[in-house]
């Protein structure tokens, strides 16, 4: 799903104002503009990718021993070689390493609700009285041990940070994935990987493309409506800066209309590039020149460390399975 580290962090904002008994993202209609994709059109996708063992699970009048039937048909020693070739594929075409990110997804989870805790409490507060009282923007920082653990040099970071920024070529690398996998479960401590799960969420993701691409024109729009003129940023301050970035989130709130998502985000996540997706030609051509707007905007207006959170490379070119005896293996399946 495109859009991740947005709804990550909506959710948050929502979460704080449930807190104090308000909806806050509900009132402004900002969920709106992520809600493209409804409760019934998640579940024909759903329906349309449940194959196999999965697709029984789903049909079955006794759905826990099939749930175990499932999770038990563990791969044999060619089904392996093939789960983990298909691994290293994935790497070679998206640069981080999916089973590592499946495998200490829980542990991850953990990690992030204990170093994003305070800044969740510090956001909190400040929209206590919302939206009665509006909080200035942009938000406050997110703490680097909070930014890190969500999208830094980790397994979950690297599958976050690309799914976020590079949604598009994500996309390309799971079709692939979904095809290469077996449909048995791949013996991994301490979480077995199940392939039947895998080839689901692969067909999940490309379903989505379309809606996906619907979130990508209406941010754009948005921007190509708020963002100042070129010439105007040329002489920019800090005080025209913030006038900009209110004008494009609170000020559209106050009149009822869908604010940037992008630059409601708090730092350094409002300074996350435009994705590969939204700057693809299935977008409207209609805003092909907002991606690059904006990006300069970025540069005149946002914190110089925050641009380089972003243009600095985090994931380590290190595939998969990378002991010794799975290196072989890897290469008498390569020369196949």
């Amino acid at each position: 799903m495109n859009l991740p580290i947005n709804s990550i962090l909506l959710t948050l904002l929502g979460l704080s104002g449930l807190a104090h008994g308000q909806n806050l993202l509900g009132s402004s209609n900002i969920l709106s503009s992520l809600d493209l994709m409804s409760q019934e059109t998640l579940s024909a996708y759903g329906l349309q990718c449940l194959s196999g063992d999965l697709a029984k699970v789903a049909t079955a009048g006794n759905r826990i021993e099939k749930v175990i039937d499932l999770l038990e048909n563990y791969c044999d020693d060619q089904d392996t070689l093939k789960f983990k070739l298909a691994f290293e594929k994935f790497f070679q075409c998206s640069g981080y390493d999916v089973a590592s990110f499946t495998e200490t997804f829980w542990s991850a989870t953990i990690g992030i609700v204990m170093k994003c805790a305070g800044y969740y409490y510090q956001i909190s507060k400040l929209l206590v009285d919302f939206p009665n009282r509006l909080p200035e923007v942009p938000l406050p920082r997110v703490p680097d041990e909070c930014a890190s653990s969500l999208v830094g040099q980790n397994p979950f970071g690297n599958f976050l940070r690309h799914h976020s920024t590079q949604p598009e070529n994500e996309m390309e690398c799971l079709t692939e994935l979904g095809q290469n996998v077996p449909a048995c479960t791949l013996r991994r401590w301490p979480i077995p990987i199940v392939g039947e799960v895998l080839k689901f969420f692969a067909c999940f993701e490309s379903k989505m493309n379309e809606d996906n691409i619907q979130l990508c024109e209406r941010e754009l729009r948005v921007l190509s409506k708020c963002l100042p003129p070129l010439g105007e940023l040329e002489n920019a301050d800090e005080q025209m800066c913030q006038h900009w970035i209110k004008w494009c989130t609170l000020d559209q709130i106050e009149i009822g209309s869908i604010p940037s998502i992008k630059m409601f985000l708090p730092p350094p996540f409002s300074s996350a590039p435009i994705s590969d997706l939204c700057k693809g030609t299935d977008v409207n051509a209609e805003y092909k020149n907002v991606p690059a707007h904006f990006e300069t905007f970025q540069e005149v207006c946002f914190n110089n460390e925050d641009l380089e959170f972003w243009s600095k490379t985090t994931i380590k070119k290190e595939g998969p399975f990378n002991d010794e005896r799975n290196i072989r293996s890897r290469n008498l399946l390569l020369d196949q």
